[in-house]
């Protein structure tokens, strides 16, 4: 189960048997975003403690810059098989003890003190009470609509689409407001040029350089030719204050490149996309009072 910067995994072995985990920081074979690894470095803290980061460049759907950075702490000790030329990491916990294996993961897409610093989700916390209140939170989101249809088998269809709907925009900015974003570096002439680039870590600064939002959280990846005839307009009725999240983290990119991209993904503008639903959203935004209309007209009338 998750909270809003972390998990928990359970894993369950046959007693007796040797236990492991396999933490891929590579690219899965055939993956449909198009992953490449361009950098990652990693620590062994402790005998039940990882952390590091990493910086990815997705070109499945429109080229994105992914940085990541993760702490992984695991409830019994642990060896790791790591070599430095393979990004993969294998954790052993041998044969003996308990049958379960608990491994409580925070993450952050700015640095690695953030992602500390989001451990306390997790820390020392039992995956029912995180579960328990993941469906809290859930079952609040989704009651904001009360449907009564029939049959039974309806109604789970039309809420199982509504938690769909809700499954992104998702958060990018940490506790304290902190997020990086794509530096602007001009107002591009063609679609081809909205897309993010391989980076390093030590370009991260100038080149994913940091924010903070001044008010409520910054959201990622806004499919914004597939949302804004349908899941905009939806969220702007059921979920006002979500929603001014959503239109506020599209003015601050708008700030950043000079431009609102058609489709933008993680941490960059992409060219995946056609169309203009980012004005058409923000416009909706700004006649419902979401976002300040004389923020919005500014990228509306570009």
């Amino acid at each position: 189960s998750a909270t809003s910067r972390g998990a928990i995994h359970r894993f369950t072995y046959p007693l007796g048997q040797n236990r492991s985990v396999k933490l891929l920081l590579s690219a899965p074979p055939n993956a449909f975003w198009g992953i490449e690894l361009h950098e990652y470095s990693y620590k062994v803290v402790s005998d039940r403690r990882f952390e590091g980061c990493m910086v990815t460049l997705n070109r499945g759907i429109g080229s994105a810059i992914s940085h990541l950075c993760f702490v992984i702490e695991f409830s019994q000790p642990f060896t790791v098989s790591t070599s430095a030329d393979q990004p993969d990491s294998i954790f052993t916990f041998g044969s003996h003890g308990s049958a379960e294996v608990i491994a409580r993961v925070a993450v952050s897409r700015t640095d690695l003190d953030h992602a500390r610093a989001a451990f306390v989700e997790v820390d020392g916390r039992s995956l029912e009470d995180v579960a328990v209140a993941a469906r809290r939170r859930w079952d609040r989101a989704l009651g904001v609509i009360e449907a009564d249809i029939e049959p039974a088998s309806r109604k789970r269809i039309f809420y199982t689409a509504l938690y769909h709907s809700m499954l992104a925009p998702n958060l990018l900015s940490d506790s304290d407001g902190s997020y990086r974003l794509q530096n602007g570096r001009h107002l591009p002439t063609t679609t081809q040029e909205m897309a993010g680039h391989p980076i390093s870590f030590k370009q991260l600064d100038s080149e994913l350089p940091l924010f903070n939002a001044t008010s409520g959280n910054m959201y990622h990846t806004f499919s914004l030719w597939d949302t804004y005839r349908s899941l905009h307009p939806l969220m702007n009725l059921i979920h006002p204050e979500q929603s001014r999240d959503f239109g506020n983290s599209l003015l601050a990119m708008g700030k950043t490149w000079g431009y609102l991209p058609p489709w933008q993904l993680i941490q960059s503008p992409a060219d995946m996309m056609g169309g203009d639903g980012g004005s058409i959203v923000l416009t909706d935004m700004a006649l419902s009072g979401l976002v300040e209309g004389k923020n919005a007209f500014q990228f509306l009338k570009k």
